[in-house]
Order: structure tokens, then sequence, then C-alpha cells
């Protein structure tokens, strides 16, 4: 049932419908996510993105500050820039923070929707604490909430105060509760797990709450109140990094060869999203707040907005472009798995998508960089809003599509040439009606692949697989049980990886599955995890992409630097000044 097959002593085959080998290339249609999956993914993957997007977005503003806290500093009736000017830093300020509020609660609501529906789907006493501590991605969705929570409660004591004066305590208080609890969890599990994600996530968690602390009593009449917002912000946009650096953590680019290089592509791409996505988002509202203002102050300033924003966007799109055909090329091995497998219709989807949107984004662009964003009027401004809201909607859609990309398997990756026969550990497990062939790769002390293929022996439909959950004990050291929930790739094929093995000798390994309407099944074997071969130890920065050159990421990363700055600095020089 994969590409080496587990032979009787005699060197026959065995009999059964599971013998046969895989062709990775093949159509492999992988199961859609659920419903609830998708929608608990996009509000996590989109408020992540919106969050960070716009404190990018603030960091590329200096006036906002200032501007909009003049009359707090300022006790006489002059303000520090004319009204219409300040009206609309106003405008900015507001959406930015409505666009904040919104992304973070977003990434909240979909981490507990996905907590609270994977716990009621496994239907068992303590699913949700096993669920959360249990697993990786348990792991990285509680460091997300810890870190939104900070990000929430430096929002709201940081800069909400300044476009609301009169802003009580009450919500404050209540993200302050949230984050503190948050950070106990968290604090408690690097005492279980030390990985050094865990525990800069928690650390700089835990740190962003004393610093919200600190100018929380604050003098926001101070003239070093626009200073601290500044530092806050720049606070906050470090831990957005680490929100984005969270998915890609939990992405199908940590299971790859060569993974090192395949998460930071990953990363690079979300963060790129995240700039054009969440300034657009402010851009699309902020104009519609100020469609009816037609002072010459406020159109300067809503034109060199407009003008910085595409400059931005442009550089993100480009970065975009080339992450996203990199990423494509470490999942997909062949092109025919482009149009023959369900994760390779829904890349195409995405694509579709992503061309409509640029093709409106170009016609954005050259408005704002054009002769007729110096001379703008509310008729010429109308069908610019109208395409950037055109543009934003798409997105959002986009966005759906993304959230199901990620959650659908990609194809089985080929056997890796380098592992050898007698270092993999395989076994067909027979119990009750079912057979369960069982291949663990490389089969040595940290991470391993583990591949399980379900079948009846005449062949028959085998039933819908709701759950297939491995459980690892060593026999004498005292490590505890772990476990790891296969993900399926369809055709009843499963597979997960990790260091859930991380000590040579004999383990307890048991194979749970429990199918719809039939009784379960467990199937247990003993695994001799050997000592590590160097000939199948690969490092995480090897070529992930086995038919480019092997200093192909390096060489490409630099060059996509490279004219990443040249780009940047071409549009920098026909900005307006600010």
């Amino acid at each position: 049932s994969f590409p080496l097959t587990l032979l009787n002593p005699d060197g026959s085959r065995p009999a059964g419908a599971g013998v046969g080998p895989v062709t990775t290339d093949a159509g492999q249609l992988g199961e859609v996510p659920t419903w609830a999956a998708i929608v608990s993914r996009w509000l996590a993957l989109f408020g992540s993105m919106l969050l960070f997007g716009v404190l990018f977005l603030r960091t590329q503003m200096r006036g906002i500050n200032q501007a909009t806290s003049s009359t707090a500093v300022n006790n006489d009736e002059t303000p520090a820039t004319a009204p219409s000017q300040s009206e609309f830093y106003a405008a900015v300020q507001h959406a930015a923070i409505g666009v904040l509020l919104a992304g973070g609660a977003g990434v909240l609501l979909g981490g507990w929707l996905h907590w609270f529906t994977q716990g009621l789907a496994r239907g068992e006493p303590g699913a949700l604490w096993a669920l959360v501590f249990g697993t990786r991605s348990g792991n990285l969705a509680l460091m997300r909430q810890l870190l939104v929570g900070v990000a929430l409660l430096g929002t709201l004591v940081a800069f909400l105060p300044t476009a609301h004066p009169n802003a009580g305590w009450l919500w404050p208080a209540v993200a302050l509760l949230y984050a503190i609890g948050m950070g106990g969890a968290a604090g408690w599990l690097v005492t279980q797990r030390t990985e050094p994600f865990l525990v800069l996530c928690s650390g700089l968690g835990l740190a962003g709450i004393f610093a919200v602390l600190f100018l929380w009593f604050q003098d926001r009449r101070t003239p070093l109140w626009p200073g601290l917002q500044q530092v806050m912000n720049w606070l906050l946009l470090l831990i957005g990094v680490l929100i984005l650096a969270s998915f890609s953590l939990g992405s199908h680019a940590a299971a790859v060869t060569g993974s090192g290089w395949a998460i930071l592509g990953d990363l690079f791409h979300l963060v790129a999203a995240a700039i054009w996505l969440g300034g657009l988002i402010v851009l699309a509202l902020v104009l519609w707040q100020l469609r009816q203002l037609e002072s010459a102050p406020a159109m300067m300033a809503l034109r060199g907005l407009v003008a910085r924003f595409s400059a931005i966007a442009t550089v993100a799109v480009f970065a975009l472009a080339v992450t996203g055909v990199f990423s494509s090329f470490v999942q997909l091995r062949s092109l025919n798995q482009l149009w023959s497998t369900t994760y390779g219709w829904m890349l195409l989807a995405k694509l579709v998508l992503v061309g409509v949107v640029l093709g409106i984004a170009l016609l954005n662009h050259r408005f704002a960089g054009g002769s007729a964003a110096y001379t703008w009027t509310p008729a010429a401004e109308r069908p610019f809003l109208r395409r950037v809201w055109a543009e934003a909607a798409i997105s959002l859609v986009l966005m759906v599509v993304v959230a199901i990309l990620v959650q659908t398997p990609v194809p089985l990756p080929p056997m890796p040439a380098a592992v050898a026969t007698d270092t993999l550990f395989q076994e067909v497990l027979s119990t009750d009606d079912l057979s369960i062939h069982l291949l663990i790769t490389p089969n040595q002390p940290g991470a391993n692949l583990y591949q399980a293929h379900l079948y009846h022996d005449d062949g028959s439909p085998i039933g819908e697989v709701q759950l297939v959950r491995l459980f690892f004990v060593h026999q004498e050291a005292e490590l505890g049980q772990s476990s790891l929930d296969l993900v399926s790739h369809g055709g009843d094929f499963f597979s997960g990886e990790g260091a859930y093995q991380n000590r040579t000798g004999p383990w307890d390994v048991s194979v749970y599955v429990r199918r719809r309407g039939l009784d379960d099944v467990l199937a247990e074997t003993t695994v001799n995890v050997l000592e590590p071969a160097a000939t199948v130890v690969g490092s995480p920065w090897q070529n992930p992409v086995p038919a480019w050159p092997p200093d192909a990421p390096i060489t490409g990363l630099l060059l996509s630097i490279g004219v990443g700055i040249f780009i940047w600095r071409r549009m920098v020089r026909k900005l307006p000044a600010r």
C-alpha cells in the first residue's frame, strides 16, 4: 500500500487490497474539510492577517498619532492641524482600530470554534484538554490565543483612548484577564514541552502584558505619549509576526523535506498577504467614511495614503507571487497533480481569484499613481471607491478558498530515496475485520513520518473513517503517553509527522480507528526505534524541491530581496512628500 511493501517471510506479497504500490503522481482526491473547519480557519487566518496588516500600515503613517492626539495635548482651542486634515486622520484612526479589534476577535472566535467542534466530534471526556495540550496544532493555537489577547489588550490601552477619549476600562480589563489566563496556560505548557517557538511565544506574551500594564498608568496628555504608542505598535507588530508564524509551523510546509525553507516561504507569503489585505480593508473603510469630504487638505492627505499603500502593495504582491510559486513547487511534485488532486483544484481556484483581484488592483494602482490622483474630486473618487470595495470583497472570498486549501491534504510525497529498508518500520496489523498497514519512516529518534493504509482483505469498502489516532508509550523509560491524529489523504490513506518517539528502544504503538456505525478498532504493535543513521537524517534547510539545484533556495531568496528593494525604491521616488 506504499512505495515500499512488506513481504511475507517466503518473499511473497501479502494478500489483500492494501498491497498495491501508490503512485504519488496519480489523482488523490483528499477530503475537503467540514464547514466548521473552514469557518474556524477562515476567521483565524483572516483575522491574523488583518491584525498584522493594520499594525504594519500604522508604521507607515507618521502623523496618525500626533494629529489625532493633538486636541488632548493642546489645552487651547487651536488644533495642530487643519480641521479637515484632522478629520482625515481621525477617520484613519477609527478605521485602523476597528479593523484591529475585528481581526483579533476573529482569531479568538476561530480558535475556540475549532477547539469545540473538534472536541465534540471526538465525544470523549477530556477531549478539549487533550486537543489543546496534547497535540502540536493545539499548542500552536494556544500560543496564538495568548498573543492575540495581548494584541487586543495593547490596542485597547494604547490606541483606543486616542480615538475615543471617554472609552471605559471594562473591555481593557476583560482583555487583561483573558491574556493573563492564556499566559498561565501557556506557561504551564512550556514546562511540559520546551519547544523553542512555544517558549518564545510564551515569554513575549508575558512581556507584552507587563508592557501594556506600564502603558496603562501613563499620562496620555504627556508629549511622550505618541512615542510610547509607536513603541507599542512595533511590539504588537512583532507579536503579529509570531501569530502568522504559528500558522506556518502547523501548515503543509512543516511536513516536507527541507521544511526550514518551506516554512520560511510560507511565512513570507502570509506576511505579504497580510500587508496587502489589512491595508486594503482599512483603505476601503477610510474612503467610505470620507466620501463626502471635499476639502483640499483632506484630499491631499488621502492621496498620500493611497499612493503610499499602492507602493507597499506593489512590493507585497511581488513577494506573494514569488513565495506562492515556490510553495506550489514544494507541495506538488508533478504538473498533473494540479488537476488530478483536490489540493490542485483548490490551488487553481485560488489562482483564478488572485488573477481577478490583481486585475482590479492594477487599475487602482494606475489611478493612484496617475495624474488624476493629483486632482481628486468626489466624482472621480466614486469609481475608485467601487473598485477598492470590489477588490476587498473578492479578497474575502479568496480567503475562504485559502482556508479550504490549507486544510486539504496534499498529495502523498514519494518515499525518500535515502531511506534503507532495514531502518524503517512497517507492519500489517489485523484486528476484527480491518487490516492496517503501518509505515514509520525513518524510525529513528526525533521527527518521523507515520503513514497508515486501512483496507479489507477482500477489497470491500471499510466504511466512513472518522478518526485514526496513534498512541506512543516507551516500554522502558517513564515518558508518559503521547498521541498523534493522522490526516486523511483520501482512498483510506492517512499520514502525520512529528517527534513522538524521541529516544531509542522499544515503543508500544497503538492504532485507534473510529468508523461511523461500526465498532471501534484498536491494534497494537511494538516498534524498536533505532539509532540515528547519518544517511537518513536530513537538514531542514536542504533543498525542498529535488528537481532544483541544491543552492536554488538561497539564490532565489537573495535575488528576490534584490528585486523587491529595486521595486520599492522606484515606487518611493513617486510618492508625495509626507
